[in-house]
This record gives structure tokens, C-alpha cells and sequence, in this order.
């Protein structure tokens, strides 16, 4: 089953520094011909499908684009161009926002329906997943306690215990797994390969730690200057980014 189909996505970000003098400036720009200002293409034609049951590793050096095509999935930016197709009633867990999306005021327990709130979960879905969620997240002598005194550690495994738990159909994470503590870590690894060979996710993982990337993920793109390349098994993914990264030395 397909859980997300990208078309033709193009994002360009303008160069020129963002304040009030450039909103006007931007308000100037609608009725300009000329229209000769520094835009830079981050995302050019972006083409992307995937399905339940694929582990999928982005691939791109540092300032490729791979945050930004990550945050257009997520729906926390926009593409100036092409479409994003969801399956239907697509539920997304995104490690990317999620630590800022919790209530510092809010108990470790309070956090789990305040998040899946954000996230459209049924709340009695989530009162029946609370004691398992906390218990996953090894968190049970905090449950009640505010979560600005959490660490970020802490913070991090309720995070991924909530986005474990919530049956969602799409996960993205990025770098804030290698934060967490090597125990913890290795559980959400086993929890996540678990559930992409039952079908029951898809996941789209972002680090440049390569070892964690093929330990996860199955399959692999790279982004190149605007580019992504068709989806590969993951050491065929490395191949050809490590051709990239020659190719500009």
C-alpha cells in the first residue's frame, strides 16, 4: 500500500535577509517584471513514493536539502511547486517537531495526550496505550512529574515511545536517535524493524551515521543538488552518494 507519493516537488528559498524592509520588498515583487532577485533551488522536481513495510534512508551531504524535503512531508513547510498524496486518513509521526510540540508545564503523562491530540489520535485509543507508552519509554517514576524537568534523554523516549505506540502509517526521525542512550536506542531499532516487517510502517530515516542508516533501513535515495535519485537498496544508495561526494573533490 502506498503511503505517500510526492510529484514534482520544487522548493526555492530567497537569499536576501527575511525582516520588514524585505516583506515589503516581497509585496513589491508581485507587480515586477524584472524580478531579478537571489533565489537558490533546494528541491528541484522531486519525484517519491512510498509504500507500508519500506525503510528508507535520505542521503545528501550538509545542505543538500534533506531537512527541507523532510519538513514539506511533514507538512511544516510548503513546496512552491508540485503535490503530496497521502493515503487516506494517513497518520505521520514526525520526530522532527515533536520534542518543541510537547507542554514543559504539562506531566510526562499529560504529554502523551497533548501530542496525540496534535496528531489526531483518539483519546481513549491513547488512555488504553498511556501505561504501556510510559512503561516503553521507562519513565514510570516520572509519569506525573512536569516535563521541564525531564532531560532531553528523557524527553527523547517518551517521544518515540508516544510515535511507536499510535499505530501511525508514516515515520519520520532524523539525528535526535543517536541522542539517546544505547539501550534505549537498540529497543527503538528492534521496535521499528519489527513493525517494518509486519507492514504496519514505513519510515524515512535521515543520519549521517552510515552504519545506523544500513542497520535500519532497507532501501535508500540520495539528494544531489536538487536531485533525488530513484529508490535503491541502501548499499547501492551508499555507492552512488559516495560517487557524489568524489565526484565534487
Amino acid at each position: 500500500m502506498t503511503i505517500l507519493n510526492l510529484k514534482h516537488i520544487c522548493k526555492e528559498y530567497n537569499l536576501e535577509a527575511t525582516n520588514y524592509i524585505s516583506f515589503l520588498k516581497d509585496i513589491y515583487r508581485l507587480f515586477d517584471k524584472k524580478k531579478n532577485y537571489k533565489h537558490k533551488l533546494i528541491l528541484d522536481n522531486i519525484n517519491f513514493e512510498i509504500k507500508k513495510g519500506q525503510s528508507v534512508a535520505l542521503l545528501g551531504k550538509n545542505g543538500s536539502g534533506k531537512s527541507t524535503l523532510l519538513k514539506i512531508i511533514a507538512k511544516i513547510a510548503h513546496p512552491n511547486k508540485g503535490e503530496l498524496f497521502f493515503k487516506q486518513n494517513c497518520k505521520i509521526a514526525s520526530m522532527l517537531s515533536v520534542l518543541t510540540s510537547l507542554e514543559p508545564e504539562f506531566s510526562g503523562y499529560e504529554n502523551i495526550f497533548f501530542l496525540g491530540a496534535g496528531m489526531n489520535i483518539n483519546k481513549n485509543f491513547l488512555k488504553n496505550k498511556s501505561n504501556e507508552i510510559i512503561s516503553y519509554a521507562d519513565l514510570q517514576e516520572f509519569k506525573e512529574t512536569p516535563l521541564k524537568r525531564y532531560s532531553t534523554g528523557m524527553r527523547i523516549r517518551l517521544c518515540f515511545s508516544i510515535c511507536l505506540h499510535v499505530n501511525c502509517d508514516l515515520m519520520l526521525a532524523d539525528e535526535i536517535l543517536i541522542v539517546s542512550d544505547n539501550n534505549f536506542k537498540e529497543k527503538v531499532i528492534r521496535s521499528i524493524k519489527e513493525k517494518i516487517k509486519n507492514r504496519e510502517l514505513a519510515l524515512i530515516f535521515v543520519s549521517h551515521d552510515r552504519e545506523l542508516n544500513k542497520k535500519i533501513c532497507d532501501f535508500g535515495v540520495v539528494l544531489d543538488k536538487g536531485k533525488l535519485s530513484e529508490t535503491m537498496l541502501v548499499e547501492d544508495a551508499y555507492k552512488l552518494y559516495d560517487h557524489c561526494l568524489n565526484s565534487e573533490l
